[in-house]
């Protein structure tokens, strides 16, 4: 574990400065339990000091509930307009990002469901222990 308050790296400084900037950067886990070692791992040691810093971080754990999106894959997207879909092995190893040149709006909808859906990343921390 890390003291989320203290922890620094080069991460959390670009996220102060792009909230400093008046911008944002976030991301939604999907996730289901029992939680992996992993994710119990990145969880204690980014995820909160991420917050802290000003990322937006959300969870959306589908474990008791229907998956609002069964059938989308992993992607980043920067500023409502470029796409990059990640690509993984089955034991969940990312093994390529590839730019996606079609058109954002279906993203941009995934992306509200989303967040629609999740909870704030301190808010799930609190409630889940396994």
């Amino acid at each position: 574990r890390v003291a989320p308050h203290a922890y620094s790296s080069a991460y959390t400084e670009d996220l102060k400065r792009l909230r400093g900037d008046g911008r944002s950067k976030g991301r939604v886990h999907v996730l289901t339990r029992p939680l992996s070692e992993y994710l119990r791992f990145e969880f204690s040691r980014y995820y909160a000091p991420h917050v802290l810093a000003g990322e937006d971080i959300r969870i959306l754990d589908v474990t008791e509930r229907e998956n609002p999106l069964p059938d989308v894959g992993d992607f980043w997207m920067f500023d409502s307009s470029t796409v990059v879909l990640m690509h993984y092995e089955g034991d969940g190893t990312q093994i390529s990002r590839e730019l996606h040149k079609g058109d954002p709006a279906p993203f941009i909808e995934w992306q509200r469901i989303a967040v629609a859906e999740s909870v704030p990343f301190l808010e799930y921390a609190e409630r889940v222990t396994e």
